[in-house]
């Protein structure tokens, strides 16, 4: 099954800052997958262009710039709360 509209999909993957290379940020593994109705808009755009049409057990990478994620960092907005 590809992957495309209306399909509930299960992904693992590896979030690094900057490149592979750089620190990493999440990992989400076999155990506990990512699982997502696929297009209906809650992915940010460019990851869902980088998964569309996959097939299990297809790599997948991709590079986002922060104005095509959630913006650049804003200090200001950060807020800490009690636990």
């Amino acid at each position: 099954m590809k992957i495309s509209k209306n399909k509930v999909i299960s992904i693992t993957y590896i979030l690094n800052e900057g490149d592979l290379q750089g620190n990493l940020i999440q990992e989400v593994t076999k155990d506990k997958p990512f699982e997502v109705l696929f297009g209906v808009g809650s992915l940010l755009p460019k990851f869902e262009n980088a998964l569309e049409g996959l097939v299990k057990g297809d790599a997948f990478s991709f590079s986002l710039e922060s104005k095509d994620a959630y913006g650049d960092h804003q200090p200001n907005a950060i807020m800490e709360l009690e636990k």
